[in-house]
């Protein structure tokens, strides 16, 4: 009795050490680890990444979501051309930042 015990103990402690290994390899952001800013990535395949709120939007790097600030700007219709940001309620209501 007491021999199983020790070892699902040991079994539990074996799966958080790899846990915790995996968090730590993978940057503990899912992968949003800082990259070189002299190295983020604007641009993939052509297209590119934007935060936005409710005036205005800003790409990110597509490697560890830093903003850049200088690519900020005011949208571009309604639904914005550049980012899809659409300031018209949903149907279902809500609204709020987004990503695309």
């Amino acid at each position: 009795m007491k021999t199983k015990k020790m070892l699902g103990l040991a079994a539990i402690v074996a799966v958080i050490a790899l846990v915790v290994s995996c968090s730590m390899l993978s940057g503990l952001g899912g992968g949003n680890k800082p990259c070189d800013p002299d190295k983020h990535q604007f641009t993939k395949n052509g297209s590119k990444k934007y935060l936005f709120d409710q005036t205005h939007h800003w790409e990110t790097c597509f490697k560890c979501k830093a903003a850049n600030t200088s690519s900020r700007a005011a949208h571009s219709g309604n639904p914005c051309r550049v980012c899809g940001y659409d300031s018209r309620p949903p149907s279902g209501g809500g609204g709020g930042y987004s990503e695309r």
